[in-house]
C-alpha cells in the first residue's frame, strides 16, 4: 500500500532516531559513575531494539513488502546491524571514545530482539503481518 504521507509517517521516525543516536555518540563518554555491570551493553541493546522496531515498521510499509513480514524483518535487522557498525566506526573518530566489538554485539542482539518483538506483535491474533492490519499504525 502506498499511503499518503507514508514517508513521513513510517520513515521519518527511524531517520530521526538514527540522527539522535549519531548526535549522542558524537560526544566524549561522560565521567563514569559506579553502575551495574554491563549496564552500558543493556542500554545499547535497548536503543537498537527500538531502532529495529522502527525500521521493521518502515520496511513493512513499502510497496511490495505488504504481507512479507519476514523479508521486512530481515531488511530491518540488516540495516540495524549496519547502522550499529557505522556508529562504532563513527565513535572511533570521537575523542574519548572508541569502537568496541562488544558494543556492536549488544547492538546486534538488541536489533534481533526488536525484530522478534515486532514480528510477534504483527503476527499476533487477528493480524496478517501487514502494516495497518490492526488499524493502529
Amino acid at each position: 500500500m502506498n499511503r499518503p504521507g507514508g514517508f513521513g509517517r513510517y520513515w521519518m521516525p527511524p531517520i530521526v532516531y538514527c540522527g539522535l543516536i549519531f548526535f549522542q555518540s558524537s560526544f566524549p563518554v561522560p565521567v563514569k559513575v559506579p553502575a551495574w555491570p554491563f549496564l552500558d551493553k543493556a542500554v545499547h541493546g535497548a536503543i537498537y531494539a527500538v531502532l529495529a522496531v522502527l525500521l521493521c515498521r518502515a520496511f513493512a510499509s513499502r510497496p511490495g513488502l505488504e504481507g512479507r513480514l519476514r523479508l521486512a524483518c530481515w531488511l530491518s535487522f540488516g540495516a540495524t546491524v549496519l547502522y550499529g557498525l557505522s556508529d562504532e566506526w563513527h565513535q572511533s573518530f570521537v575523542p574519548g571514545r572508541s569502537a568496541d566489538v562488544m558494543d556492536l554485539l549488544a547492538d546486534t542482539l538488541g536489533g534481533l530482539l526488536g525484530v522478534w518483538l515486532y514480528a510477534g506483535y504483527r503476527s499476533g491474533p487477528g493480524r496478517k503481518g501487514q502494516v495497518g492490519a490492526g488499524g493502529d499504525d
